[in-house]
């Protein structure tokens, strides 16, 4: 198969280009060619505005759109978040236009990156503990939080885009030893320091990268799957859950506390709705895949750390 991957150079794209290079014939798109050509080995690169675009996207059968702006590189001043809202919207707008603009038969099919965020957030915690979204979950209108309004500006485009074969996959937590969430805690949490923070009761619907890279060979294989998909694995934690099973996997203590005020006072918005709330999601559209890593324990154990 011929894949068309935006946002190659990122943890998940990195993740699936590893995996699928063997076996299928992929093209990245990317800001910066050469950047990519560095970091990414097997694979064709090329930028946004190059003349080969859409021709690279006549010759394929699907494209996985992961753009977007790191969502908790730093404090949410306006200037980020417009970078996160537009980043995400740019890709998605070009390359709905891209696929049509081409004829109906030569339109590969979408898989779009968007996340559990789009749920919105419930008020309380304990609200955030016994509500359970699924993918027949509805959308508030308007967005109660910004992660929820970051989720709508995302998948407004593909909502318009009736014509085409379209995957919204809605991201849990992503866990990998490489980057993301968990890479920042461990450097911590070696030396002894983790912790709850604020509760701690706050729920993590969360998905390791080995099952991200599963789910979407397992959405390739079925050409007749369209819609929402939550990737989140079975088991959701409590913070404190979370901080306690990855520093049992350490063999370090799980006793200092991060309060809610510190985080309020460090991170502002980003600390209130990333860090100090929770979802509770689940995959109800994804119950005939085969969990690599339903629990948690499960991946650590899997996993080396330095």
């Amino acid at each position: 198969m011929r894949i068309i991957i935006a946002g190659g150079t990122g943890l998940i794209g990195q993740a699936l280009i590893n995996a699928f290079k063997e076996k299928h014939d992929i093209t990245v798109i990317t800001r910066n060619v050469e950047k990519a050509k560095k970091i990414l080995s097997g694979v064709d690169s090329i930028s946004w505005d190059s003349p080969m675009l859409e021709k690279a996207f006549e010759a394929s059968q699907l494209v996985i759109n992961l753009v977007g702006e790191n969502i908790s590189s730093s404090r949410w001043s306006q200037r980020v978040k417009n970078k996160i809202i537009d980043s995400r919207a740019y890709a998605t707008h070009k390359i709905c236009d891209v696929c049509l603009a081409l004829p109906p038969e030569k339109r590969p099919r979408l898989m779009n990156a968007s996340a559990i965020g789009i749920y919105g957030i419930q008020t309380t915690l304990e609200q955030q503990q016994q509500v359970t979204y699924t993918e027949e979950s509805l959308i508030p209108e308007p967005s109660n939080d910004f992660l929820s309004y970051v989720g709508c500006q995302w998948e407004e485009r593909l909502d318009k885009a009736k014509e085409l074969s379209i995957i919204k996959l809605r991201f849990g937590v992503v866990l990998s030893p490489q980057g993301g969430m968990l890479a920042k805690l461990l450097p911590s949490f070696k030396l002894g320091l983790g912790g709850r923070i604020g509760s701690g009761s706050q729920p993590i619907s969360w998905i390791a990268i080995d099952d991200v890279v599963g789910v979407i060979a397992y959405l390739m294989e079925r050409e007749e799957l369209t819609g929402a998909f939550n990737l989140v694995a079975p088991q959701v934690l409590s913070q404190y859950e979370f901080a306690r099973t990855l520093a049992k996997k350490l063999k370090r203590p799980c006793i200092f506390p991060l309060p809610a005020w510190v985080v309020k006072l460090l991170f502002g918005q980003m600390g209130e709705e990333l860090l100090l709330s929770g979802q509770r999601v689940a995959s109800m559209r994804l119950n005939e895949y085969s969990f690599t890593y339903p629990c948690l324990k499960q991946a650590l154990a899997a996993w080396h750390f330095q």
